[in-house]
């Protein structure tokens, strides 16, 4: 159905909307061909605490207070009924 997430650091101009305050992540992934219309959701997590429950967006942005000092980050894309899950490798993010 799709592959399993990478998630990944989006750069100053990858960003939607401006004047992005922290960091930016973005789980990424890519669906089969035949079910390129399937509406997939993604959750985000530091270590094994969810950070962001399951929605459509794809992107996360790590509050400004926690940039100091961040940590491993994983996501994880389902499909709307959750049949389908995969998560990302960790992601680890290093402090200023």
């Amino acid at each position: 159905l799709f592959q399993a997430p990478v998630l990944r650091v989006m750069g100053p101009g990858e960003t939607r909307g401006a004047g992005h305050r922290g960091v930016v992540l973005r789980c990424e992934t890519r669906l089969h061909q035949q079910k390129s219309d399937t509406p997939l959701q993604f959750a985000f997590y530091k270590y094994s605490r969810p950070v962001r429950r399951f929605d459509w967006g794809a992107e996360y942005t790590v509050p400004e207070p926690e940039v100091e000092e961040l940590e491993s980050y994983w996501c994880e894309a389902a499909t709307a009924t959750r049949s389908v899950r995969k998560r990302s490798p960790w992601l680890q993010l290093p402090g200023r």
